[in-house]
């Protein structure tokens, strides 16, 4: 209800919780005490789970399901969970929507304004990775766990911001475009295709000096991250630019 939740015992009990609003069944009580409390002894372990989902359901009356055996998320209360909602609006486009590659081609099929309409929401749910500011290092599977679904989620999100750059190359609406292309380089600023997509969209929008600029920034940052330098595509587009061969309609 608008209301920030305060009182969670420790970043286990907020993990835990995370962990369980992300699984669609029920979680047997044995893997979460071995999840959590690993090499401790089982009675230990389900005794500091017992605790904790005390915790939680004190903070959050009805939020989950509890058995001698298992616990789960309860969806039939009512509740959003920015995950599914990110997971909503984008689905249907990811399945149909075309490639949207890294390149600097400016003639791709545009989604359909609908589906850009979804994907900006999505974007707009997408504030850090998942769970982020959780780390639990006596927790080594859980931990796991965590970076297999951070990546999972950014490879997502991703996705969903070369889509929307395509479609804004494609309508000759570079601001938008640049926008979500700075959001990719902060995820990344080693991804070298996204640096020529800022080039190109620098270009495009008559900032040929910043166009310029990127490149170097691309050329240190590949030089400083993985000491390598810009490959023969990006120093070709690079020469373009400067040679003033890019217009607003190349």
């Amino acid at each position: 209800d608008g209301r920030l939740v305060r009182g969670f015992e420790s970043h286990k009990a907020l993990a835990l919780l995370c962990y369980l609003a992300v699984q669609v069944h029920p979680v047997p009580r044995s893997h979460l005490a071995d999840l959590f409390w690993e090499g401790k002894p089982e009675a230990r372990g389900r005794g500091n789970l017992s605790r904790v989902l005390h915790n939680i359901a004190t903070l959050l009356p009805g939020c989950l399901q509890a058995d001698r055996d298992s616990v789960q998320f309860n969806r039939g209360n009512a509740y959003w969970l920015d995950v599914e909602a990110f997971e909503e609006t984008v689905k249907r486009g990811l399945v149909s929507a075309p490639h949207a590659g890294g390149g600097t081609e400016r003639r791709r099929p545009p989604p359909d304004p609908l589906l850009v309409n979804a994907l900006t929401l999505a974007v707009d749910l997408y504030r850090d990775d998942f769970m982020a500011g959780i780390y639990l290092d006596d927790c080594p599977e859980f931990e796991v766990w965590l970076v297999t679904q951070r990546e999972r989620w950014r490879q997502r999100f991703d996705r969903v911001l070369q889509l929307l750059i395509a479609h804004y190359i494609c309508r000759g609406e570079y601001e938008p475009g640049l926008r979500y292309a700075s959001r990719l380089l902060a995820l990344d600023p080693w991804r070298e295709e996204v640096h020529r997509q800022m080039m190109l969209l620098l270009t495009l929008s008559g900032q040929r000096s910043a166009a310029l600029v990127q490149y170097e920034i691309c050329r240190r940052t590949l030089a400083k991250e993985l000491g390598v330098t810009p490959t023969a595509e990006t120093v070709a587009l690079y020469e373009r630019i400067r040679a003033e061969e890019i217009g607003k309609r190349p």
